[in-house]
């Protein structure tokens, strides 16, 4: 299920429920090992042995029946190897950006072709909050694919209704395999930093100068979307905590702030659309700002104490479902003394060659 995120100004903004907002995420724990010179502290996930425990009644914004057919179509199509509609349900492919309808692609997941079922069955039912999670034993034969190793495993299957969405199913993962899906308030605020800079730059690349992601003012359209971007990641208060709750924020404050957060020194805001040259100031507001939710789950975080830095490292995924990875995006992120973070650097450490989900 894509979520679109909407905004309607650039100073204030609501937080939208997402898919995974109100799931149980996997427990962490943080483990801290100290040597002589350096400290590390890592977060990362345990493997999961229970589910959450189900509610009382059958959430009123799920049909429960229309759910586990679904659940079963799709355990069907996995067995019978209809690669295509696998694909549809889990939504793999891009989403049109204007009315959110996916666009299938199905190369990346040719290997479903090579998965023998020999059976399945649903061994338990869990309402969820607006979802089905079920649990899911798989019997597969042969298998030329190391997501689906051969022989007897235990899956979770998450589905939503299909009146909400064409592509139900929000999760299909080995219970083994547990993961850490980054949402909108659940992770630490250098996490959300960090992701919130790949979405709302598009950047999903390695990058060591981020000047070189500032367009050209000439290129009026690019420039003035790359400005409307930075503006609203350094106005996202839980984000980069410097709400700028003001009508007219000034333009050299914005600019120390792009230096800060990014060493980002070549934009002149000047040139930008939304620039009042009166008061030497930016219009916060107006057109506002919407971007696709990415779908991604968190590998691991570390921060050295010596070098005040952390070492972010975030999956990115072709479904929405959480089925392939696409990218694979280590970030480097500076604490400075005033409590600020800035971005040294991004590097890619794995990638697929597929698209991301919903781009």
């Amino acid at each position: 299920m894509a979520i679109i995120l909407c905004f309607g100004t650039l100073s204030a903004c609501t937080k939208p429920t997402t898919q995974n907002s109100t799931s149980t995420a996997p427990a962490t724990t943080a483990v801290t090992t100290t040597t002589a010179t350096t400290e590390l502290t890592t977060t990362e996930t345990d493997t999961e042995t229970t589910i959450e425990t189900p509610t009382t009644n059958t959430p009123e914004l799920i049909n429960e029946q229309q759910a586990r057919k679904t659940a079963t179509e799709f355990l069907n199509y996995l067995k019978i190897k209809d690669v295509d509609k696998i694909c549809a349900l889990i939504g793999a492919g891009t989403r049109n950006s204007f009315s959110g309808e996916l666009v299938v692609n199905a190369a990346p997941y040719s290997f479903f072709s090579k998965i023998d079922v020999k059976s399945y069955e649903i061994i338990e039912t869990i309402p969820c909050d607006g979802y089905m999670r079920y649990k899911v034993n798989l019997d597969i034969s042969k298998s030329g694919s190391d997501l689906f190793p051969a022989g007897k495993s235990t899956w979770i299957l998450e589905v939503i209704d299909p009146i909400f969405d064409k592509a139900p199913i929000q999760m299909f993962r080995n219970i083994s395999n547990s993961i850490s899906i980054v949402t909108w308030e659940k992770q630490s605020d250098v996490v959300n930093f960090c992701y919130w800079f790949s979405e709302i730059f598009d950047c999903y690349k390695s990058v060591n100068d981020f000047n070189e992601l500032v367009p050209s003012p000439q290129k009026t359209d690019s420039f003035n979307s790359f400005c409307y971007g930075l503006i609203f990641f350094l106005s996202i208060d839980n984000y980069y905590c410097k709400l700028y709750n003001v009508e007219l924020v000034s333009r050299k404050k914005i600019e120390t702030d792009a230096k800060t957060a990014f060493g980002i020194t070549t934009v002149d805001l000047k040139k930008f659309g939304g620039y009042d040259k009166k008061n030497d100031s930016i219009t916060i507001g107006g057109d506002g700002y919407a971007a696709f939710w990415t779908i991604s789950s968190l590998s691991s975080e570390l921060f050295n104490s010596k070098t005040q830095q952390y070492i972010v490292t975030i999956d990115y995924y072709s479904d929405e479902a959480y089925v392939l990875k696409a990218k694979t995006i280590q970030y480097i992120v500076r604490k400075n003394a005033d409590t600020s973070l800035t971005l040294l650097s991004t590097k890619v450490l794995f990638d697929t060659g597929a698209g991301l989900a919903g781009r």
